[in-house]
């Protein structure tokens, strides 16, 4: 659990939030905590167009975005992006009002910390933690260090 009440600007987190449930909803709460102004939640995508095929680096191994979730148990249960999203949006709105949030579609592990500079802090869980470490560096943040932050 984060002990630091230090607030980012801007936090990140990523995941599936498959069937939103309480560990999920812990961590998006730890998150929203954290957070003083921007929340940027990545969700998994199943990349089905063609078109917008992309590959990834996932545990050393390189495999099309969609394998994200192949590889995910009971994969062919997962709820459709839309719900997933809805359900975020939901949850965060009903927790704090006065914050922006960003649901975005993952299409690479990276997501929006390969690219948004504002990203302050990196919101893990130990099941994310792997993730979060691989993003780090990846992150192209103008603040001095990003914050990985283990919920």
């Amino acid at each position: 659990m984060a002990t630091s009440t230090t607030k980012h600007q801007v936090s990140a987190l990523g995941g599936t939030f498959d069937h939103l449930h309480g560990g999920h909803k812990i961590l998006l709460t730890m998150a929203v905590c954290i957070t003083a102004e921007r929340l940027i939640v990545g969700l998994t995508s199943q990349l089905l167009d063609e078109y917008c095929y992309q590959e990834i680096w996932l545990t050393s191994l390189r495999l099309p975005a969609d394998e994200m979730l192949k590889s995910k148990a009971h994969a062919e249960y997962l709820e459709a992006f839309d719900v997933r999203s809805s359900h975020l949006n939901a949850f965060l709105l009903d927790l704090d009002r006065t914050l922006q949030y960003q649901v975005v579609a993952l299409k690479d592990v990276y997501g929006p910390t390969a690219s948004d500079r504002e990203i302050s802090a990196l919101v893990v869980s130990r099941e994310s933690a792997a993730g979060g470490q691989a993003s780090k560096p990846k992150c192209d943040c103008s603040q001095p260090s990003t914050s990985l932050t283990d919920i």
